[in-house]
């Protein structure tokens, strides 16, 4: 079976990189939000043989009285943890639905 560097770097983390949670560290201290106001929706390490970066998207859930919020999608490097591409959109949050009892 033939073991590229490019399978590799998509099954397991590097070596000598940062893990997950290092990641979403910084992709938070980024974008100023507090972990206890933010939600991860998607993190994935993903990579080829130039490099791997972490993919995350995150929501900040400190809506103000409008019910908007914000969305994050950012890039971190898996080997420095520097933060390599990052966008934010605004996005309404829709309030809690009642509940049936």
């Amino acid at each position: 079976m033939k073991n590229t560097l490019a399978k590799q770097i998509h099954k397991t983390p590097p070596a000598t990189g940062i893990k997950e949670a290092q990641a979403m560290r910084a992709a938070l201290a980024y974008a100023g939000v507090a972990p206890e106001h933010a939600r991860f929706t998607h993190v994935l390490l993903s990579g080829d043989a130039l490099g791997a970066v972490y993919e995350l998207e995150f929501q900040n859930l400190l809506a103000d009285a409008s019910r908007c919020g914000m969305a994050y999608c950012c890039y971190v490097d898996a080997f420095t943890g520097e933060v390599r591409g990052f966008m934010g959109i605004s996005e309404c949050i829709s309030p809690a639905l009642p509940t049936i009892s």
